[in-house]
């Protein structure tokens, strides 16, 4: 979760909880989000909104908070959220089912899956530039085209393309994720 506590380390630090450079990131990030979160703090103030402290981008509700947060990967806390105003909604966590690997015409190489979301599935362009370099590889690539997948004609033989798959079986089966 992004709201910050002594027992969680910093948001997108990738560092462990009891990391020694963990002010040295939060001093930098502070830095690094200044004009930013300025910019934010006025947007707000502009809005008849109270400013936020420096580097926090949200606030709770009093009333209540949904996380996407699954159980998994959910911290201990020092300052424990209130069940009655945090609840946690699992939405990360998914069972839609098995996946098997295909065989591809080039089948050699570790498993790369690529997924960028919604979203990111609806930028042809990109996805295209990635598939040629894929076909430079020597591996196999799961490619997520979400409901694009017709605008794709050259698909390289190392590369299966499809609208959609069960993200977590396909994860569980390959080597490398690439995603957003």
């Amino acid at each position: 979760t992004e709201l910050p506590d002594a027992e969680v380390p910093p948001y997108l630090s990738g560092l462990g909880v009891d990391d020694p450079q963990r002010g040295a990131f939060e001093a930098r990030y502070l830095t690094a989000s200044a004009a930013a979160h300025d910019r934010f703090n006025r947007f707000r103030m502009d809005a008849g909104l109270a400013p936020l402290p420096k580097g926090l981008f949200l606030e709770t509700s009093p009333d209540l908070n949904l996380l996407l947060t699954p159980t998994i990967v959910r911290r201990e806390r020092a300052e424990p959220l209130d069940p009655a105003r945090f609840v946690y909604l699992e939405g990360c966590v998914r069972s839609e089912g098995p996946f098997e690997v295909p065989v591809f015409p080039r089948n050699g190489g570790p498993l790369v899956y690529v997924s960028f979301g919604s979203l990111g599935a609806m930028d042809v362009g990109l996805i295209e530039r990635m598939l040629a370099v894929f076909d430079r590889l020597p591996a196999r690539f799961i490619v997520n085209a979400g409901g694009l997948r017709d605008a794709y004609r050259a698909v390289p033989d190392n590369v299966y393309l499809d609208a959609w798959f069960p993200q977590p079986s396909v994860v569980a089966k390959s080597d490398l994720f690439i995603h957003h």
